[in-house]
């Protein structure tokens, strides 16, 4: 059956288990230190896996740390001692999963990927004894089984050969046959397919796992509903999920004989329900038909039925595979449960799920139309306090609601206790000065205001002239006017950058190694050009393409790296302004459509003549060449038109170079790998008609080594060059003395924090590397953009050359790339970013360039990863003022007491400091009493 068999494709499931990647989650990560970093150390491991020859180089202590195998077979006791170990049974691929898994803590599944490599991943970390790896590999694959929502049925037969007795993998497979198969799985014509799918170990092990974990044979009878049949239902089954049963059951209880009645739930909800018990999901009721009821359109009672009785029996996940039916039959019919709320509330618990529907509906989904619903407004006032409190709890206003409690509590109490202490302390001073003689009235006057508010107490300052214990309290009852302002702002609450203990990694280019991929044609030896770069470089050509971007790790999508090393593709263009001349010539062909330039040359027959018109460039020692312009007939007519045109500097035939290498860029490092000069026009083939004038521009390609600075804010990458380094070479052209061979290869050592091989690393590829790279510009150097005189695609553009016949491509997009008003700066630097991040995406196997090299390098960069925390803030130097007004209220007080306790008032009269601490207390508030109830007292002596 392998990964394609009928119990993947067919059969559906909820989401499974994770409990084994779960109960790892909160275990530490032996991969990394104590301080959160991953454990790389110095040393490295040189590991060859199956026949690939070329190695794979890993961190020691990174490797040894998990795998039981390397770390026993690295030591000292075994001749792999020196670092070096081979993995012949394996494949390079599943050991590159490994790594990955290493570095990064994850294990990359896309969409679709076979349950079977899940399984051989399996073996793999049987292998190597990895136990965290054999983790991440079931919790991918757990992953994959939600996505897909299929069981990986067809595994049994593999994992018994390959993985050992003891293996969960293995348990793993019983457990989906004994668990999550269906009745379909045995159809009587797929016997056979069943018997090849494991051996008879394997179908042992599910009937054990059956007999253990099965039915069992004690049976449970319920009766629903008076008059109804009972139903026999297994009771190992009815007791595993539903708590009321297993409760009910239980010997403490007189329904232990296995008779239970539930007389409340109608024969349709409880035969729904039993069918679930059996047979899952696809016998709850359906939208569209099909097994079991049909829901009809816009009813909601059936399926809250289903609820209300998963909510009696207290069964969890029935009650949750009915919410979800519940949502669905809502989204198809388009209709909304308006009439439940009063049924809800009064039959459910008030926080159940199928309350909170429609709690959340009119919280978020609610129309006018909804209010005007005399069956929703029926529902019980607490139900439509909790849309509103749903709503509020959810928004940011609640967020900053709360924090605005927080800063107001401090100032409230502060503002109800001091004002109203000071205003009855100076109540206090108001009578001691009543009692003193030769006082004027009016200031007794002014004493009584300011004991009632501020304006009395700003009174009282104003038209005191002198410092006094009564003018102290009316400055502290002013100065306590804002501090509710003051205390607001003594918690802030800031947003802080700081550092997560996670990796961050971005890909770079060390060294790039492409394999030749050479084939013989007629007896000569080809070499392709560059298919990864080609891929991606091609649409440029003669559109806009896409950059396939920079493979980057940033668990938190806010990362810096210091600065790295990475080996890139850099470029120069200058404009030429009077480079052209034009006029009528009969001149060379090669830029027509119908001329092949590589059979003329490989032939050695002369190049074919044109009589054309425009613009021409005249190259020495080999003659004018049109650039823009058009053919002209022996009838006077126009025939085919070029309007764009890319003539190399260095002849694609003979290798001879032109103005010495270069027209305009006399800086252009030695060995670019394509320096052409592009003629452009105007409007196109029209312009080229009537005799526009082009644009000239040219542009040189070469290799450097460049230093970047990264960053990635909010999930972007932006990065900066910071230095640039050419490459030096005493050649003056890549090619040998055969004038056939490309013999340039580059090299460069420099210091580099990030190496993994020491201090240093050596940037650079081959010359097979570098001559496939050189081949994909000769594409469009030389190349042409013409408008054919015949056909229906009449719009081509004539690239590489050096092919015979030359290709021919239909250009489609209106628009063409090389053409003004478009700038070719700015699209030769999307085209070199976009060539640059391919160097970067397939770094992982480039080898050690430096001679004698081979072992592929970790070309990453390693960085810091950082995340946002919202932290409470103490502002100190807000305090002052509260904290200055609390010791002069505190000496007032205290100087109002003291005076109070040597002047004879007659009565414990609004004492400041009782009233600061709650007030007298019920035994002098009855000591005192109040008038009324004296003089009744007074009475009745």
């Amino acid at each position: 059956m392998g990964n394609a068999s009928s119990p993947d494709s067919k059969q559906t499931l909820n989401e499974p288990s994770t409990s084994t990647a779960a109960s790892h989650a909160n275990s530490p990560d032996p991969r990394k230190n104590a301080k959160g970093f991953l454990k790389v150390g110095k040393k490295m491991v040189t590991i060859y896996v199956g026949d690939d020859v070329e190695p794979f180089t890993v961190h020691h202590d990174l490797i040894t740390a998990t795998s039981d195998f390397f770390s026993k077979a690295l030591n000292d006791e075994f001749k792999e001692r020196n670092g070096e170990l081979r993995l012949p049974d394996h494949q390079t691929d599943h050991f590159a999963a490994y790594i990955q898994w290493l570095y990064e803590g994850r294990v990359e599944a896309e969409a679709g990927t076979a349950y079977r490599t899940f399984l051989q991943l399996t073996v793999l970390g049987t292998y190597l004894r990895d136990r965290h790896f054999r983790n991440a590999v079931m919790s991918a694959m757990c992953h994959q089984m939600t996505i897909r929502k299929s069981w990986p049925g067809g595994l049994g037969n593999l994992a018994y050969k390959e993985l050992p007795a003891s293996s969960p993998f293995r348990k793993f497979c019983v457990d989906v046959w004994a668990c999550g198969s269906s009745a379909w799985w045995f159809d009587g014509n797929r016997k056979q397919e069943m018997l090849s799918i494991a051996t008879p170990e394997f179908w042992f092990d599910i009937v054990a796992d059956l007999a253990a974990n099965g039915l069992g044979i004690k049976m449970a009878t319920i009766y629903t509903g008076p008059g109804n049949e009972p139903y026999v239902i297994h009771r190992n089954l009815v007791v595993t999920s539903p708590d009321f049963f297993a409760k009910a059951l239980h010997v403490s209880f007189q329904e232990q004989n296995g008779i239970i009645e539930v007389p409340l739930y109608t024969f349709f909800l409880f035969e729904t329900y039993m069918q679930w018990l059996y047979e899952g999901v696809s016998a709850l009721p359906q939208f569209d038909g099909g097994k079991g009821e049909t829901v009809p359109h816009g009813r909601f009672e059936p399926i809250y039925g289903l609820y209300e009785l998963g909510t009696f029996i207290q069964d969890g996940c029935f009650s949750n595979v009915v919410i979800d039916g519940f949502i669905a039959h809502g989204c198809l019919s388009n209709v909304y449960p308006i009439h439940l709320p009063v049924t809800a509330r009064e039959q459910l618990p008030m926080f159940s799920k199928l309350c909170n529907f429609p709690i959340d509906f009119y919280g978020y989904g609610r129309t006018a139309y909804c209010f005007k619903s005399e069956k929703a407004m029926t529902a019980p006032k607490g139900f439509w306090l909790m849309p509103e409190l749903e709503m509020l709890r959810n928004t940011d206003r609640y967020c900053r609601a709360k924090k605005l409690v927080y800063k107001m509590v401090p100032g409230m109490v502060d503002d109800g206790n001091s004002q109203l202490v000071l205003w009855s302390t100076l109540g206090q001073l108001k009578w001691d000065w009543f009692r003193r003689s030769g006082n004027k009235i009016i200031d007794f006057e002014r004493l009584d205001s300011a004991s009632r508010g501020p304006l009395g107490s700003l009174v009282l300052l104003v038209r005191t002239r002198k410092v006094t214990l009564a003018t102290i309290g009316a400055a502290v009852v002013l100065l306590s006017l804002p501090l509710d302002g003051f205390f607001q702002r003594i918690l802030s609450y800031p947003i802080v950058r700081v550092l997560d203990s996670s990796n961050a990694t971005i890909s770079r280019a060390v060294g790039y190694h492409t394999l030749s991929q050479s084939y013989i044609l007629e007896g000569s030896l080809k070499t392709p050009p560059d298919q990864d770069i080609e891929s991606v470089t091609s649409p440029f050509w003669n559109s806009e393409g896409s950059l396939p971007g920079v493979p980057m790790n940033c668990p938190t999508g806010d990362c810096t790296f210091d600065p790295f090393y990475t080996l890139a593709l850099d470029f120069q263009c200058q404009s030429l302004p009077s480079i052209l001349e034009f006029g009528c010539h009969n001149a060379s062909a090669e830029w027509k459509s119908t001329t092949d330039y590589y059979k003329v040359w490989a032939d050695s027959k002369p190049m074919p003549w044109v009589e054309s018109c425009g613009y021409y460039l005249d190259v020495p020692n080999y003659g004018k060449q049109l650039m823009s312009g058009y053919e002209v007939q022996p009838n006077g007519s126009v025939g085919e038109v070029v309007s764009a045109r890319f003539f190399p500097i260095m002849d694609l035939a003979t290798n001879q170079q032109y103005w010495n290498g270069s027209y305009a860029l006399p800086n252009v490092p030695s060995l670019p790998v394509s320096d052409f000069i592009v003629v452009s026009t105007p409007e196109g083939f029209d312009g080229a008609r009537n005799n526009a004038t082009p644009v000239a521009t040219e542009c040189a390609v070469y290799w450097v080594v460049n230093q970047l600075v990264a960053s990635v804010s909010n999930g972007h990458l932006s990065e900066k060059i910071l230095t640039t380094h050419h490459f030096e070479s005493d050649l003056t052209d890549p090619w040998g003395a055969d004038n056939q061979t490309y013999t340039a290869n580059f090299s460069m050592t420099l210091p580099d924090p990030h190496s993994v091989t020491g201090s240093t690393s050596t940037f650079g590829m081959d010359n097979t590397t570098a001559f496939k790279v050189w081949e994909v510009w000769t594409a469009i150097a030389p190349s042409t953009y013409n408008l054919l005189s015949y056909g229906d695609y009449r719009n081509v553009q004539k690239y590489f050359w050096i092919a015979t016949p030359p290709r021919l491509i239909v250009v489609d997009s209106p628009n063409f790339a090389w053409e003004p008003p478009n700038n070719i700066t700015a699209h030769m630097a999307n085209i070199i970013l976009a060539q640059n991040q391919v160097l970067r995406r397939n770094s992982r196997r480039a080898p050690d360039p430096r001679p004698g090299g081979g072992e592929s390098v970790a070309n990453v960069a390693v960085g810091q990863a950082f995340r946002n925390v919202q932290i409470l803030k103490v502002r100190w130097a807000w305090i002052a003022m509260p904290f200055s007004l609390l010791l002069i209220s505190g000496f007032f007080l205290a100087a109002t007491v003291l005076r109070s306790s040597r002047d004879d008032i007659g009565i414990y009269k609004t004492s400041a400091l009782a009233s600061l601490f709650g007030g007298l207390g019920e035994r002098k508030d009855g000591e005192v009493g109040d008038d009324s109830e004296r003089q009744r007292s007074g009475e009745r002596q």
